[in-house]
């Protein structure tokens, strides 16, 4: 499983607010560029959830709630955020 894979559920907690895009590399000569990396690994049994105070009537919750062990099993099986995690 590729890191960006594991913390899609940041995406799930944030609402779709976060995103997680694939790892990538891209050098710019006239830019500079800053990276901030996480690390947060929340224990198995752990259920993922949009954060209730970023759920309201106009801001509907984007994904289903899940265990975070499932959510591990299907990320690696099947790659990305699948529709068993979506609404």
């Amino acid at each position: 499983m590729c890191d960006y894979e594991r913390f899609i559920y940041l995406q799930i907690v944030s609402n779709g607010k976060l995103k997680s895009p694939e790892h990538r590399v891209v050098t710019n000569a006239e830019k500079s560029r800053t990276s901030i990396a996480t690390f947060i690994n929340p224990s198995l049994s752990c259920i993922v959830k949009p954060a209730t105070v970023l759920i309201d009537e106009s801001n509907p919750a984007l994904f289903e709630p899940s265990i975070y062990k499932d959510f591990v099993n299907g990320t690696h099986a099947y790659g990305t955020l699948t529709k068993a995690f979506t609404k």
